[in-house]
């Protein structure tokens, strides 16, 4: 029979109690017993007790909750007690999935016996009892159209539920579909925006061959090196947002150019950012084309260090140097004074360059300049070279391409050797004049230099400056022919001319022309001084054998050092004004026969007869004049123009001096 406690099957289907008490089976008594109590071992007489007040006081009590008793785990496995409970446990089931089977049975049995014969047979002996044959019965029903019916119905559900999920889903897909186009377009709006600004600004912007898909921009110049030129294009890629991010290094790390000049090891000045590598505000964000600007002159200063550093090594024999990554380049020439006075030049980062504003100089910085636009040049050429007619081919082809250490070298050298000659003439025409000579000085500028940084004004940029720019940029740098020879730098020349009046005719003008020649190329390699004077200047210096009809004087003097040439300069103008005393109206006097500055006359006086020289001595800051006894070296007067000391002119002064001699000789006394 069912077990009370069982949760499988709500009932327990067993046949009616008898009236009689008695007449129950003594099996059927313990079974009973046994699974209400699970055994008579858990029984107790206080347990029945409560049990019998319970049933009289009418309370019903949970026979779940009263048989359990708490048994202590105290048998283990092995012993006796312990099989004997297992024993128990696996008796208990099986006799409830027997229990259970046999009510199963009894229940198909009573459906069964009205269609089948056989099905009293599986019947239990207490059902037979209670129950009798063909009690239950069942119909056979034909459910295909309630089920197709049911079935049409649900499908109809379902579908129409399934068509409102799909519509829905779609609806969403499209809603989300909208959406993401909104937001390309947008992205792809800007970022075209900034392509199409790119392109309107003059950067080359274009479609990668090998990867159409890919647009690229190119910072650095077309007429690059193939290393800077690879690495100047950049793949514009689009960013979440729409922006444009550069693919490539263009972000690294920013290098310039930076030029210094030292004297002794003492550092005199150095070069600035350009204005384009300037640091801005960092929290300002920057646009594309600044981006790509900064790259492009970062990229530049890299490829002018790259072009300098390979030309220093073939530069060495006129005093070129490259070390610890930075070149040493002579700025004025050796020969010139004992000071060493040098370009450093090297390429360090952005954020280093700005940490130097305090020793910023014009001079680095013009100098600095000019390496970039030599070159700018350099691009030029190359492009002219590529977009000429290929020469013939017959092993004579130009190699040569222009330079950039030497027209830098040659430009500074000449600076250097320039400015002194001015100072110098400067300071010597005033001496003259101070001696009451008319003397005039004409300068020329250096060719092309102040020009050249006068056209550097970007905000008043035209093509007739750009072609002002070329056209200065080829006087100072170009590859020429000379005598056979080929060149990259064309000798720099400067003109400086003194004109004197002479006393005798006021409309005549002695011309004494200084010409400094910078070429650091064959066969000079250096700078040379030129002096030119007139040809009756130069056949007074002559002597007498310049009153030759076959004798051609020398006018022109060369000098490897401002030294000699100002040595030479004094002596000439001492000359000169020598000649100008005596075409004031001495023609008595005469010059000596070892040509030096002086004027000679026998003077007769009442003890003896003797020569007087009148000399005159011009130095680099005085002018003077004196007066001596030829055989004794004894100056008997001296009169100085040095620091404005004399009032009187130089002709006035001598011509004072040979009225005394001129007056002692007739009084016998010689002027003394």
């Amino acid at each position: 029979m069912a077990d009370v406690n069982s949760t499988s099957f709500p009932i327990s289907l067993r046949p009616w109690k008898n009236e009689d008490a008695q007449e129950e089976s003594l099996r059927s008594l313990v079974s009973r017993i046994t699974n209400q109590h699970n055994g008579f071992r858990n029984v107790t007489e206080e347990q029945l007790e409560e049990q019998v007040r319970a049933e009289e006081n009418g309370i019903i009590m949970n026979e779940a909750e009263d048989s359990e008793v708490e048994v202590k785990e105290e048998d283990e496995k092995g012993t006796r007690s312990f099989i004997a409970k297992k024993k128990m446990e696996m008796a208990n089931d099986l006799r409830l999935a027997n229990n259970e089977t046999q009510v199963l049975l009894d229940s198909l049995s009573a459906i069964g016996s009205k269609y089948t014969s056989n099905a009293h047979r599986t019947m239990s002996v207490g059902l037979k009892s209670i129950l009798p044959t063909e009690a239950y019965s069942y119909d056979k029903w034909d459910m295909s159209r309630l089920i197709d019916a049911k079935k049409n119905k649900d499908e109809a559900a379902v579908a129409s539920g399934s068509t409102m999920e799909s519509l829905t889903s779609s609806a969403d897909l499209l809603l989300q579909a909208a959406t993401r186009l909104k937001e390309e377009v947008t992205k792809e709006t800007q970022y075209w925006d900034q392509v199409l600004s790119l392109h309107n600004k003059g950067w080359p912007v274009y479609k990668l061959p090998r990867d159409r898909r890919t647009t690229v921009v190119q910072s650095s110049a077309r007429e690059a090196g193939p290393l800077f030129k690879t690495r100047g294009i950049a793949a514009l890629r689009p960013n979440k947002n729409g922006t444009i991010k550069l693919d490539q290094g263009l972000s690294m790390e920013r290098k310039t150019v930076r030029v210094r000049l030292i004297r002794d090891k003492e550092i005199l000045g150095t070069s600035g950012l350009p204005s384009g590598m300037a640091a801005g505000d960092p929290e300002t964000e920057l646009d594309l084309e600044q981006v790509v600007r900064r790259a492009q002159d970062s990229l530049f200063d890299e490829e002018l260090y790259h072009e300098i550093v390979m030309e220093s090594r073939k530069l060495q024999p006129l005093g070129v140097e490259l070390r610890n990554d930075v070149v040493h380049v002579p700025a004025s020439p050796s020969l010139q004074n004992d000071t060493k006075l040098e370009w450093l030049i090297d390429l360090i980062p952005v954020d280093e360059a700005l940490e130097n504003d305090d020793m910023l100089n014009p001079h680095p910085q013009a100098v600095a300049i000019l390496l970039r636009l030599l070159l700018s040049h350099l691009y030029r050429f190359r492009a002219k070279r590529r977009s000429d007619i290929p020469p013939l081919i017959d092993g004579k082809s130009l190699s040569l391409v222009p330079s950039i250490i030497q027209p830098m070298m040659a430009m500074s050298q000449h600076y250097n050797s320039y400015y002194p000659l001015v100072r110098f003439l400067s300071g010597f025409v005033q001496i003259i004049r101070a001696a009451g000579f008319d003397t005039n000085l004409e300068m020329d500028k250096i060719p092309g230099l102040t020009a050249l940084f006068g056209t550097l004004d970007t905000t008043k940029r035209s093509k007739k400056q750009s072609s002002v720019l070329r056209g200065l940029m080829e006087q100072i740098v170009g590859i020429e022919h000379n005598a056979g020879w080929e060149q990259v730098v064309r000798p720099l020349r400067t003109s400086t001319s003194l004109s004197a009046t002479s006393a005798a005719d006021a409309t005549t003008k002695d011309v004494i022309s200084f010409d400094l020649i910078t070429n650091l190329s064959h066969p000079l390699f250096g700078t040379e001084y030129v002096l030119n004077i007139s040809l009756s200047l130069a056949k007074f210096i002559s002597g007498r054998d310049s009153h030759s009809a076959y004798f051609i004087p020398k006018r022109r003097f060369v000098f490897s050092t401002i030294d000699e040439l100002k040595a030479c300069t004094s002596n000439i103008i001492a000359m000169n004004c020598i000649r100008t005393v005596i075409e004031a109206g001495h023609n008595d006097w005469r010059v000596p026969e070892y040509l030096v500055p002086e004027i000679v006359k026998v003077v007769q006086t009442s003890e003896r007869k003797s020569e007087v020289a009148i000399g005159i001595e011009v130095v680099e800051e005085d002018i003077a004049v004196y007066m001596k006894w030829v055989s004794e070296g004894k100056e008997l007067r001296r009169e100085s123009w040095a620091g404005g000391k004399s009032k009187k002119s130089l002709v006035e002064v001598v011509e004072e001096w040979i009225n005394e001699l001129v007056a002692g000789e007739a009084s016998g006394t010689g002027g003394e």
